[in-house]
């Protein structure tokens, strides 16, 4: 007996959804969309914790940090372990994507930070690490990259501009002559070495 192939392979009657048991909800009633960013998070320094740093700490997705006038208007936070200018250092550092490099070559020509703490460090680090958004040659943020040079994004894109790359070369290096041969902390020459790719 010979019959179609549409009548032997019929659809899948069933509609999967997803349900969290842990939070005893299902997927599609969540609020808000699913994410990574939870495992992205920056180390906020103990310095400046809940006292300067708002609640919702920046993520890689939504990475808006405190303005420059909340900076200057967080100063009475300082806690009285760490100088004002580190305290607003630190805050500079996680003020948005756009200027991140730039004002990380700032802080490393200054004093304002201490490297050798390892909240410093690690925070120099993650910052570092983060990617951001793109950018694309039409200035509208984008997921998808164009080309090579647009991989390097927001925040990374000043390091396509030669004098820049060379500036924070050379205080890289200004940094590890400092250290030399110094005892100091581990977390200072970890943060400053790098190894060849």
């Amino acid at each position: 007996m010979k019959c179609k192939l549409t009548d032997v392979l019929l659809p899948l009657g069933s509609n999967f959804r997803l349900f969290d048991n842990a939070m005893s909800v299902w997927i599609h009633d969540l609020q808000t969309p699913l994410t990574l960013t939870h495992l992205c998070l920056l180390h906020v320094p103990s310095g400046l914790g809940a006292k300067a740093m708002p609640t919702s700490t920046p993520t890689p997705t939504c990475p808006q940090g405190p303005s420059s006038y909340e900076i200057v208007a967080s100063r009475r936070k300082c806690p009285s372990d760490i100088s004002v200018h580190e305290f607003e250092a630190l805050q500079r550092l996680q003020s948005g994507t756009s200027c991140r490099w730039p004002t990380m070559a700032v802080e490393l020509g200054c004093s304002n930070l201490n490297f050798g703490k390892e909240d410093v460090s690690m925070l120099f680090v993650g910052l570092a690490h983060q990617a951001g958004p793109l950018l694309p040659a039409s200035g509208e943020l984008t997921t998808a990259p164009v080309s090579h040079k647009d991989a390097l994004g927001v925040v990374h894109g000043f390091f396509l501009d030669d004098n820049f790359r060379n500036c924070v070369l050379c205080e890289i290096e200004k940094r590890l002559f400092g250290i030399g041969s110094n005892e100091g902390p581990y977390s200072a020459r970890a943060l400053f070495y790098v190894t060849p790719v």
